[in-house]
């Protein structure tokens, strides 16, 4: 039959329908039948078991998941063979002779490189599963993970099979699988479908619609089919129809040339050869000349089609060998071709290889290109090229890549198509390539998508070049054999180590020469990173490593961090005697001197998007406050639970001790912003200077605070909400700040107070946080805790507790604490109870002050019925008030002056004031009252 048998107003008849789905059925026949022989016996048996497996549930069968699983493949009779399989996991089992009187499954359909010159040992079995369209939503769940169990099987047999359920229904309106490693989404529709036409091989169900549309009907596919059905030539519900193959949408050349690029990462001479043929139909738009139609013009020319002449991978290379030839472009030609040599996974130059139908093509085809031994001898050695061979071809297939990415894009855009396209899937993909393509200071780049097995070379050379920086040199031979070019340089250590490890170069039996030798006996400090970086640092990427992954903004995953790379901190401080390092000794604050020894840092990160980077900090402490909040904007402790951190430092033989310390540093900071979350504050101390570390506008970043006393003024900054907030205990370990900063509250007023032989040292705590302190020389604790219990309650009841006034909403509590220092030189505090003072033992001394509690503004002292105004009297009220204070005294005891209450001079309760700014007011006038009080002065 040819086509002129067709009648273009009635179509075909019955009898020219049955031969035309005949030779579709045996064009497939006789790829399964090649298959079949690339298979062993156990995954032949499973694979002829596939259709009986959708089409029952039987619980001791693969791929159960319960009797309510949607099954029953339309027309579907197992044959004695598939009933003899299927006793072998269900002794007994019988064709159930009951036709079901509903197929949920309408079709089982092989499609991709199977059976076909592209088909290799590793290629995927890729099932279309077309179901019906009246499947609930936990029909499709079960269906769904029937197909999980049986890919696990599969897998289990040694085959990589996925199923992709598919309704041809949702696929004629646009409604396609979610974008997944496997499924490319949203991106490609039609081009999809023309790869199902064209490789597709029927092993179960309904044969496919599309089949029996003449060539020359393809643009009348909807009125040819309607017109088949109107006439009763066919019964529509025993066709699977997916739709013709109309024009490709614009839109498709860019979310394709987006997807193949993603699978290029990978496998990039597969997505090439599609890139190039994605091309080539751009070069035809928008009357695309499909290569699906190609087979069904040898179909409907009649007699028995040539399995090898419609091979699918043969009529992809065809067709782009007739773009290339005409656009003379006979580089971009030769490399088609490589790609597709690559692809077939044929071993040519190897004459003990067995002589199938897949090398007797092969060897055709490259007889056909004029390829010689020597050419073929060079690409059979593949998996063996080196470092310089690989990278060579890398950049080749990147190239070319980018550049039909580039052209298919460009053609995309220029007719307005990138927007119609699912752009949270592009941008899903986007940012996959940028991670994998993106080169960038200090990424590590990956140079072997699958080019070569292994990497490794036998010696390598590693020369250091002195400078401002210095640079490091990779050499495969001698330095100084001429003419010879460094493989790799970098100012890093660390990273061309990282990138020696994660490419495979450097094994553990390669031999690296170090120019110019390192200084010292035992293993050099490079040989002790290269170590860490094994055993710490995956080559590859985790299973769980996926498309989910970039929907979200990169995040750390892995984390070490190296400190003074080539650098010994302590050489210079031998001299000066300064060598211990202990438990009890800062290295970040170390000596006399107080000197970081922290001089540069290398960190090196895995990220969430599969990216290897490695970061340089050389500028000492600063670049420690840089790693660390690099760190967290990595890992987000406030968001995720910190898991531990690698630190090392192999520079010095007291490098461990300052690794440890950064360690413990970096987990505490994570763990303060984990347990408090973002609005924490942390605190630290490099060499003689504070620092905060804080979460500001959506990032972490740190700001200097000073010295101790700056650090003090900062701590009594008022707030208004608490805040909470941690000082790194090691950065001051002979006070008891840190500690008592870790038992503030919120809404609570806290005393601390520890007893000393000369007085008793104040901590005073607001309730939003805020602090500050006082010395109190030659204090009674029991007067000390009345008096401070009473100050503060008519202050809470003069509502003094700005920062403006609205602190007096809710009385908050006052809390007294004692220190007590125990024999290890940890803290015990004990909590006080200090009952409110009796109201007519003492006489009263109040001040009032300015709005603003500044003494500069002026008050007034009264004492007793007594008034005193400091801007009459000046400095000279301290004298004229201890000398009132004397007389009412009933001793020559001297004991501390001690104000009993504050108020404004409104008091209206707005004032500014903060209880810190109280306190501190306080503080001052009960300071020269004292020493107007010891001095003895009288008027």
């Amino acid at each position: 039959m040819t086509t002129q048998a067709v009648d273009e107003q009635e179509g075909l008849g019955r009898k020219d329908l049955n031969r035309i789905v005949a030779r579709f059925l045996a064009l497939g026949d006789q790829r399964l039948a090649r298959i079949r022989a690339s298979l062993t016996h156990e995954q032949s048996n499973f694979f002829d078991l596939l259709p009986l497996l959708w089409h029952v549930n039987h619980p001791t069968m693969p791929g159960f998941v319960s009797s309510d699983t949607p099954c029953g493949v339309a027309g579907f009779r197992p044959d004695r063979m598939q009933i003899l399989l299927a006793r072998r996991y269900a002794r007994g089992f019988k064709e159930d002779k009951r036709h079901h009187q509903e197929h949920a499954i309408l079709g089982l359909y092989l499609m991709g490189s199977m059976g076909s010159l592209g088909q290799t040992v590793g290629s995927d079995l890729d099932f279309w599963l077309c179901h019906t369209s009246d499947i609930d939503a936990a029909g499709l769940a079960t269906l769904r993970r029937k197909a999980e169990l049986l890919e696990q099987y599969a897998s289990s047999i040694g085959l990589h099979a996925h199923f992709f359920l598919m309704n041809a229904d949702s696929f004629r309106g646009g409604v396609v699988e979610q974008l997944s490693k496997e499924s490319s989404g949203h991106t490609q529709h039609t081009l999809l479908l023309e790869e199902f036409y064209r490789t597709g091989i029927l092993l179960a169900g309904n044969p496919l619609m599309w089949w029996i549309v003449p060539p020359e009907q393809e643009a009348n596919y909807t009125q040819y089919t309607q017109r088949l059905v109107s006439k009763r030539f066919i019964r529509a519900d025993q066709w699977l129809d997916f739709g013709g193959l109309h024009t490709l949408p614009a839109n498709e050349f860019f979310g394709v040339a987006h997807w193949q690029l993603f699978k290029g990462i990978d496998a990039p001479y597969k997505s090439l050869l599609k890139l190039m043929l994605l091309e080539a139909y751009a070069a035809e738009y928008p009357k695309v000349d499909w290569l699906c139609l190609e087979t069904k013009r040898v179909i409907y020319e009649g007699g028995d089609a040539d399995v090898d002449r419609v091979d699918p991978y043969r009529l992809i290379l065809g067709r782009i060998t007739k773009y290339f030839t005409e656009r003379n472009e006979l580089a971009r030609l030769q490399l088609a071709r490589r790609a597709f040599y690559f692809k077939a996974g044929q071993l040519l130059a190897r004459s003990n290889l067995l002589m199938d139908w897949r090398r007797e093509q092969m060897i055709r085809q490259c007889n056909d290109w004029g390829w010689g031994e020597n050419e073929i001898r060079q690409l059979d050695t593949r998996a063996e090229w080196k470092l310089e061979r690989v990278v060579e071809e890398r950049e080749a297939l990147v190239s070319e890549l980018s550049r039909s990415y580039r052209l298919l894009t460009e053609f995309a855009r220029e007719l307005d198509a990138d927007a119609e396209l699912n752009q949270q899937e592009l941008a899903l993909l986007g940012r996959k390539l940028h991670a994998a393509l993106d080169k960038r200071p200090g990424k590590v780049d990956r140079i072997n998508p699958g080019i070569s097995r292994d990497l490794s070379e036998r010696t390598l050379w590693l020369r250091k070049v002195p400078g401002n920086p210095a640079r490091w040199q990779l050499f495969l031979h001698p330095p100084e054999d001429m003419p010879n070019t460094p493989v790799k340089s970098c100012i890093s250590l660390v990273e061309i180590l990282t990138w020696m490890h994660i490419n495979g170069i450097c094994e553990r039996s390669t031999q690296i020469h170090y120019q110019p030798k390192p200084p010292g006996y035992g293993e050099p400090e490079q040989d002790k990173i290269l170590k860490t970086l094994r055993k710490r640092f995956p080559r590859t990427l985790p299973e769980d490593h996926d498309l989910t992954a970039y929907a979200d903004e990169a995040q750390g995953k892995q984390s070490i961090w190296f400190i003074n790379v080539g650098h010994n901190p302590l050489a210079t401080l031998a001299d000066a005697g300064y060598q211990l390092i202990s438990e009890r000794v800062d290295a970040l604050s170390f000596s006399g001197v107080h000197e970081c020894l922290v001089a540069n840092i290398e960190h090196v990160y895995l990220t969430s998007w599969g990216e290897v980077i490695v970061e340089r900090h050389p500028q000492g402490g600063t670049g420690l406050l840089d790693c660390l909040c690099r760190y967290l904007n990595l890992f987000s402790p406030h968001k995720h639970k910190p898991g531990s951190i690698a630190v090392y430092s192999f520079s010095s033989t007291r490098g461990g001790a300052i690794a440890n310390r950064v360690a413990r540093l970096a987990q505490s900071v994570c763990s303060t912003f984990h347990q408090l979350g973002e609005n924490a504050r942390y605190l630290l101390r490099i060499s003689d200077q504070f620092h905060e570390i804080r979460y500001r506008d959506g990032r972490y970043d740190w700001s200097p605070i000073g010295e101790l006393d700056a650090l003090y003024d900062y701590l009594a900054h008022p707030q208004d909400g608490y805040v909470p907030l941690r000082i790194d205990r090691i950065s001051m370990q002979d006070s008891p700040l840190p500690t008592l900063i870790k038992r503030s509250e919120p809404g609570v007023i806290q005393v601390f107070y520890e007893l000393t032989d000369r007085g008793i040292h104040l901590y005073f705590f607001d309730q939003h946080g805020a602090f500050t302190s006082q010395w109190m020389s030659g204090a009674d604790e029991y007067h000390l805790l009345i008096h401070q219990r009473r100050f503060l309650d008519a202050v809470i009841e003069n509502r003094l507790l700005g920062p403006r006034g609205d602190g007096a909403a809710q009385r908050p509590d006052v809390r007294f604490t004692r220190i007590h220092r125990v024999a290890s030189g940890d803290l015990q505090l004990s909590i006080m109870k200090v009952p409110p003072a009796a109201g007519d033992d003492y006489v009263e001394l109040v001040v009032t002050v300015s709005p603003r509690c500044r003494i500069e503004d002026g008050f007034r002292l009264r004492l007793g019925q007594q008034s005193f105004d400091s801007q009459q009297l000046g400095t000279s009220l301290y004298p004229q008030v201890a000398s009132q204070l004397r007389r009412l005294r009933r001793s020559n005891i001297d004991y501390p002056v001690y104000l009993t209450g504050m108020k404004s001079f409104d008091n209206s309760g707005k004032s500014s004031c903060s209880l810190i700014d109280v306190l501190h007011f306080k503080r001052q006038v009960e300071q020269r009252l004292a020493e107007a009080m010891r001095s003895g002065t009288k008027l």
